[in-house]
């Protein structure tokens, strides 16, 4: 499995490959209104390189404001304003840019590989989680907490078309056309779900414990009778337990 560099805190990069990737309309959806034109696109790049440059030098969330981030940008505040209502819109679309690179990277990875059965698709997704995790942790202390929530927000929404693509790769050769994929979102839900509620216990989050439990967890729900979403009270995994022990 080819990883990603372990360089500093991820940047939102640009803005075009984001819109063009298949979770690109996550990125938007709460904007004012949807850069179209190359210019506009490059005006709502700036800005959003603009505020994720504050975010990591600003403790103080309170000291960023939408006329600051224009300023870093070099564009006036009532372009930002075109497209962001608040200074929270705009820091939380900067974070959502963010996540989306990281998922859509699961997404390259996977279809890139064969996989042989469940518990290989198990472990090379739990592995790519974990990894952007690791990534993500290397925000500062301040915001771990909101780049964590939309990674978390970004995985439940976008589930379904993740969890499509990578079962059905166009050339791979493999098992994966025969999934559910339904039950193949609602494990990807679950591992997500699993490790950024993490934040606290383990720092980061690449015990193999951890790792053992969330495979173990993955294959469970592939393997779940009747319906995907059942497949939860079926196993019975009793996730108190396993912080206790793991702490």
């Amino acid at each position: 499995m080819k990883r990603r560099s372990p360089d500093a805190a991820p940047i939102v990069g640009k803005l075009a490959d984001i819109l063009s990737g298949p979770l690109g309309l996550l990125a938007f959806q709460h904007l004012r209104v949807r850069p179209r034109q190359l210019r506009s696109v490059e005006s709502v790049e700036r800005i959003l390189s603009a505020a994720a440059a504050m975010m990591l030098v600003h403790r103080n969330m309170d000291r960023i404001s939408v006329e600051k981030i224009a300023a870093g940008a070099g564009v006036t505040p009532q372009a930002a304003y075109r497209y962001f209502k608040d200074v929270d819109e705009l820091i939380r679309t900067a974070l959502r840019c963010i996540v989306i690179r990281e998922h859509e990277w699961l997404i390259t990875s996977l279809s890139d590989r064969v996989l042989l059965d469940g518990a290989e698709m198990a472990r090379a997704v739990v592995e790519l989680v974990l990894d952007a995790y690791d990534r993500l942790y290397r925000f500062p202390v301040h915001l771990q907490a909101d780049v964590l929530r939309e990674f978390r927000q970004v995985g439940y929404e976008a589930s379904l078309i993740i969890s499509g693509l990578i079962c059905k790769p166009r050339d791979a050769p493999d098992f994966r056309h025969s999934l559910d994929v339904v039950k193949v979102s609602v494990a990807f839900t679950a591992t997500i779900a699993v490790v950024t509620s993490s934040t606290g216990k383990i720092s980061p989050p690449q015990g193999s414990k951890l790792e053992e439990m969330l495979v173990s967890l993955f294959v469970g729900v592939l393997q779940s009778d009747g319906s995907s979403f059942d497949a939860f009270r079926e196993m019975g995994v009793d996730f108190g337990a396993f912080w206790d022990e793991l702490g």
